[in-house]
């Protein structure tokens, strides 16, 4: 079977970032996420495309194009 989330672990090395940086992400509501029970998930589809969309904000706050 395809996983279709990531676990918190997975999602923090996939993005780059710290577990403590995606807890404090997740906490605010800043991250696609989701609860399952006392889990979180991280839908690999949303999170993709959360990290694009990041990236070309950067982009554009920082004066690069496209």
């Amino acid at each position: 079977m395809e996983c279709i989330n990531y676990t918190p672990q997975q999602c923090a090395k996939v993005i780059g970032i710290s577990e403590r940086t995606l807890w404090t992400l997740t906490k605010a509501g800043k991250i696609p996420h989701k609860q399952i029970g006392n889990r979180t998930y991280y839908p690999i589809d949303a999170i993709k495309a959360w990290n694009e969309l990041e990236a070309i904000q950067w982009r554009m706050n920082n004066g690069h194009s496209k």
